[in-house]
């Protein structure tokens, strides 16, 4: 088994988000997907309060990052191994 380690990963190391990539996977797979969506909508909200200077940009970012755990919300281990699964091979790693 291939081992690998996740580390700011958004536009660094490959040229896509995680988050957009379990976005994408819990609609397609139908899994958490009133989470998911929630995640997008109440944070694309915040980017008028970013563009105007109401909130730092390390305020927005730091906002996407910590709620992403909630796209992630009931899932057990084994399917969560699915999804990451799916997330490496399927999303980030044909970005590389």
């Amino acid at each position: 088994m291939k081992k690998v380690a996740l580390f700011d990963l958004d536009g660094t190391l490959v040229a896509a988000h995680i988050w957009t990539g379990l976005f994408r996977h819990h609609l397609k797979n139908k899994v958490n997907r009133f989470p998911a969506v929630w995640y997008l909508v109440s944070h694309l909200a915040l980017t008028p309060f970013w563009k105007m200077k109401f909130i730092t940009t390390e305020q927005y970012y730091r906002s996407w990052g910590k709620d992403l755990a909630q796209m992630l919300k009931g899932i057990n281990i084994e399917r969560a191994k699915e999804i990451f699964d799916w997330l490496s091979d399927e999303y980030l790693l044909p970005t590389l």
